[in-house]
């Protein structure tokens, strides 16, 4: 005669209780030979994220000493190497295969800030300019609050 047991379902694990996000602890930073690991602070892919929101501050200094003439093709050049590093930073980020949670987080907000500055001071030097500008600013934060609202649901991988 065979005896059936009811399988009571275990219980899930309880998340790790590490204090320190792997990305921000000490050993993240050390150095090693081949690609990083997935939770390094800073990978090449988060390098070019960061250059592009340091071209943040030298976009507006270039838009906003020199007359909107002269300031029109170095900001150009600008945004367009800008805009080059976004595309290069995620393709660096999957071949080398070191995505990281800081450069998910961090890319989408350096996407935001460089076109969103370039917005205003495209509009502050062109009044035809101002609602496409408003358009794309409330179009850059509505996409924010969606997507913190679908993180918040557990819907955004």
């Amino acid at each position: 005669r065979a005896h059936v047991y009811a399988q009571v379902p275990s219980a899930p694990a309880p998340p790790p209780t590490d204090p320190v996000p792997e990305e921000l602890a000490p050993a993240a930073l050390s150095e090693g030979s081949g690609p990083p690991a997935s939770g390094a602070l800073l990978t090449v892919p988060t390098v070019l994220t960061l250059f592009r929101i340091a071209a943040v501050p030298v976009f507006i200094a270039i838009a906003t000493t020199l007359p909107p003439a002269a300031a029109a093709t170095p900001c150009a050049v600008l945004f367009a190497a800008a805009s080059a590093t976004d595309a290069l930073d995620g393709y660096l980020a999957r071949k080398l295969n070191c995505v990281s949670t800081f450069g998910a987080f961090l890319d989408p907000v350096a996407d935001k800030l460089l076109v969103c500055v370039a917005a205003v001071v495209l509009a502050s030097n062109l009044p035809a300019a101002v609602a496409p500008a408003a358009i794309t600013v409330a179009r850059e934060v509505g996409v924010s609050a969606l997507r913190e609202f679908m993180a918040g649901k557990g819907l955004r991988n």
